[in-house]
């Protein structure tokens, strides 16, 4: 901590650092300046906690000096010790946010006692400053997982929900606007680059989508984007006014998407209902506009409501050609599950017409079929191979890709088809459980030795099989997974550098951007702000 004396008088400053015995007040540091001048620049500088300050000084005066502190906000308690008992002196030293004016000659007594409670006085301002900045950090955290929570109750059950549209209208004035309209954007179709990049942390992806979404829409306060809580891979977004804008609106949102990710996404659009009576209504018409389009046209992302329910029973199932599958992958061949596969794309490719609906139901029973399958061999599920996600790729254009989705199932059906190889010939391999747990707690304090002893083994064996088994140390693996969620959470203006380290697992923030410039090539802040640049330099 730091105290400065500010006096024209040399003995008075040297009195006053002789009466205080600052090492017993945890005073680090005594500075001195000979008129207020000096001391706007020591302040500006230094900022020391307290500070002593004559009244009549050549320059700046003590009276210009506790007017200067007062308009700047400085947090430094001031005492004034003066030879002057002028009652306009005493007005404006307390009119300023002086304590105390103490008149010489200095009593010893009282200039500790004065002192004392200056130094109280801060201590506890700043308790509530530091307070009040993590219960803001707090705040900033929760507030969007709280907005989530909010508007995805109102998509269900909005006229039972009166509380969240309660709060709702708390943050966004809801009650003023008498209608909205909603856009429905699905991550369950992505091209194959975002696939390969997103595909294991869908967290990640929606964040970045819903902070480009609400960083486009947040200057006009026309709209929100949230997280649907309660629907897998779906992002909403409410407007409740510029209808007419909304088309361009989300043709911007697409351009920074193909910007930032490389690649646009399809939305599905509501028609325009009453203020909340219609959030249900609203919601069922997007996601219908937006799963019974025809993916096998491409050049249009934007799907308009078309006023019906429009859904077609399925006319192909993929169950109808399960069984050659199963069989491919039970022989663990390349070419018959090449076959097996290719059999079923190419009835796809006769249909005129594939929609989401469709798109999703042949998911559903490729997952059946691998839970089957497993459990027919081993008597027990594996969660880890019953979820693998299967995504729907697509062009540039926005059409379905049904070479990427063959190559894709082909791909999943080899994978499923080597695991259940490896399983038959050995029951569990303990380095995937402990690859699991890393992915599951690399945002705690990990230690190689503690997470040999969580697995009962030695710290050189899970090292040494660890790289066989992945190619890569143990430690490396920890730091890069933590280094890629940090690079997307940077991304998020709510949370700050400090935020970001912790969320990851480094406590101490010097180190994680020491970490992260030797990996990425710059400073965490830098990454922030040259992705803040480029949102700019895309409006």
């Amino acid at each position: 901590m730091k105290v400065l004396i500010v006096d024209d008088e040399e003995d008075v400053r040297q009195s006053i650092r002789l009466l205080i015995p600052w090492s017993e007040y945890g005073i680090e540091t005594v500075l001195e300046a000979q008129d207020g001048n000096d001391a706007v620049e020591i302040i500006e500088t230094e900022k020391p906690e307290v500070i002593f300050t004559d009244m009549m000084m050549p320059g700046k005066n003590g009276t210009e000096l506790l007017s200067w502190l007062q308009s700047n906000h400085y947090n430094s308690k001031t005492i004034v010790i003066s030879g002057h008992d002028d009652f306009l002196y005493v007005q404006h030293t307390l009119k300023n946010g002086g304590l105390d004016y103490i008149l010489k000659p200095i009593d010893r007594n009282e200039i500790i006692k004065s002192f004392e409670n200056a130094l109280n006085n801060w201590k506890a301002e700043e308790e509530k400053r530091l307070n009040e900045v993590q219960r803001s950090q707090v705040i900033k955290r929760i507030k969007p997982v709280f907005l989530d929570k909010m508007f995805s109750n109102l998509m269900l059950q909005p006229l039972s929900s009166i509380t969240s549209y309660e709060e709702l209208n708390k943050e966004f004035n809801l009650k003023k606007y008498k209608q909205f309209q909603i856009a429905l954007l699905s991550t369950d179709m992505l091209q194959e680059k975002v696939i390969h990049k997103f595909a294991n942390h869908l967290d990640l992806l929606d964040s970045s989508l819903l902070n480009i979404c609400n960083e486009i829409l947040g200057p006009s306060s026309e709209g929100y984007a949230f997280k649907h809580l309660n629907k897998q891979n779906e992002i909403v977004i409410l407007i409740w006014k510029n209808f007419e804008h909304l088309i361009v609106k989300l043709q911007e949102i697409n351009g920074v998407f193909t910007e930032i990710l490389q690649t646009p996404f399809h939305f599905g659009i509501s028609c325009i209902h009453p203020l909340p009576q219609g959030f249900q209504t609203g919601y069922k018409e997007a996601k219908l506009a937006l799963r019974q389009s025809n993916y096998l046209t491409g050049k249009q992302f934007i799907h308009l409501y078309q006023g019906k329910d429009v859904t077609k029973s399925n006319t192909l199932f993929f169950s109808d050609y399960s069984e050659g599958i199963v069989i491919a992958i039970k022989s663990n061949g390349t070419e018959q599950i090449e076959k097996a596969v290719g059999k079923f794309i190419q009835a796809v490719k006769q249909l005129d017409t594939v929609t989401l609906d469709q798109l999703e139901y042949w998911r559903h029973e490729f997952y059946l079929m691998k839970s089957y399958l497993f459990k027919e061999i081993f008597f027990e599920e594996k969660v880890e191979l019953r979820y693998k996600h299967v995504y729907f790729p697509l062009e540039t254009d926005g059409r379905l890709s049904l070479d990427l989705f063959q190559q894709q199932l082909t791909e999943y059906c080899k994978m499923f088809a080597s695991q259940l190889a490896d399983e038959l010939q050995k029951t569990q391999n303990i380095i995937f459980d402990i690859k699991a747990y890393i992915d599951n707690h690399y945002h705690e304090n990990l230690q190689l030795h503690s997470i040999a002893d969580q697995f009962f083994l030695s710290r050189e064996y899970v090292s040494r099989k660890f790289k066989q088994e992945f190619g890569i140390n143990a430690s490396d693996y920890i730091e890069n997974i933590r280094i890629d969620h940090a690079k997307i959470l940077l991304s998020n203006d709510h949370l700050s550098v400090s935020d970001v380290a912790t969320a990851v697992g480094y406590q101490d923030g010097r180190y994680f951007s020491k970490v992260f410039k030797k990996a990425v090539g710059v400073t965490p802040m830098k990454y922030k702000r040259s992705f803040r640049a480029e949102m700019q330099i895309n409006h």
